[in-house]
């Protein structure tokens, strides 16, 4: 069920941006460990992740898609 790939190395190689304000300020994806509880759902096309921040961060907890194939091909 839960498939051995990189999540953070490949959501990192579709979406970090370091011009991106709130990514910097939310360390989405220089900290690996706010993946290590993330939230799945899946969708007819891929799945929607979700990075686990402490609860004073919430705000930080934003939805990253990746599509079915793009699962497959890596």
């Amino acid at each position: 069920m839960y498939p051995n790939i990189s999540f953070f190395q490949l959501l990192k190689s579709e979406y970090y941006d370091p011009s991106d304000p709130f990514q910097e300020e939310c360390n989405v994806f220089t900290d690996a460990y706010n993946w290590d509880n993330k939230v799945w759902n899946l969708t007819p096309k891929g799945v929607l992740l979700t990075p686990s921040y402490p609860h004073a961060m919430t705000p930080c907890e934003e939805d990253y898609f990746l599509s079915y194939d793009k699962l497959i091909a890596d």
